[in-house]
């Protein structure tokens, strides 16, 4: 499921809304829980309760500081810190009561949309999907000039980065492969998922890969098994 983009000065107090009533709240804030990847759990099971009553009757807690790029991807929130991505391929952490800017952190030029065949993202291509976390870390993939998709390691307490691993599809034009899909964690993994760009341009596949979270072991993949195109 591809995420609507955000305004440029994302309004994140209202994952607040979404953040009550866990049994596993952080510690520095009692009243909240992690939210750690899209939809919550591995599954994707997680749902605001209440349904869309909730949110029309949220009040706005906070508006962050103008960010350098849209947002596509969710917010992740985890240990107390709302945590979102921009176009311009910066990750940025704010203190999820108050909204103070606790660490950003920008990972590289991103592509210039103009540059690539086609697609629906302007003026430029960074980090589309949404980041998952494990652990106090938090990852993201970023699309780097002049055109390649890297993982990211952040660690959430800080926003240094603790490891960086290619992740293009093996054997695929980067420029005719989008990430947009969320990410999702699981037996020691970051799995990362390709589409096309809008308007179907060029030569493209829908794949995987699996990057391994820490460690010397390489990357696995899997590819759609037909000629061209498919997308995931």
């Amino acid at each position: 499921m591809t995420s609507r983009p955000r305004p440029l000065a994302a309004v994140l107090g209202l994952v607040l809304a979404a953040c009550a009533s866990s049994s596993e709240p952080p510690a520095s804030h009692p009243n909240l829980t992690d939210w750690p990847a899209y939809h919550r759990t591995p599954d994707r099971a997680g749902v605001l309760g209440g349904g869309g009553g909730a949110f029309r009757g949220a009040a706005e807690a906070w508006r962050s500081p103008t960010l350098d790029g849209d947002v596509y991807g969710s917010p992740l929130v985890v240990a107390g810190k709302a945590l979102v991505a921009t176009e311009n391929d910066t990750v940025y952490a704010f203190d999820v009561l108050s909204g103070r800017l606790v660490w950003s952190r920008h990972l590289g030029a991103p592509v210039d949309s103009s540059g690539l065949p086609c697609g629906n993202i302007a003026p430029t291509s960074g980090i589309t999907g949404t980041m998952v976390s494990d652990r106090g870390v938090v990852y993201a993939v970023a699309f780097l000039a002049p055109g390649r998709h890297v993982l990211f390691s952040l660690s959430i307490a800080d926003g240094s980065i603790e490891r960086q691993t290619g992740v293009d599809p093996p054997g695929e034009d980067p420029l005719t492969h989008q990430q947009r899909a969320a990410l999702a964690f699981g037996s020691g993994r970051v799995y990362v998922a390709y589409r096309r760009l809008l308007g179907d341009c060029g030569a493209y596949h829908g794949c995987v890969v699996g990057a391994p979270a820490a460690g010397a072991a390489a990357n696995v993949s899997y590819r759609v098994p037909a000629r061209n195109p498919a997308g995931l």
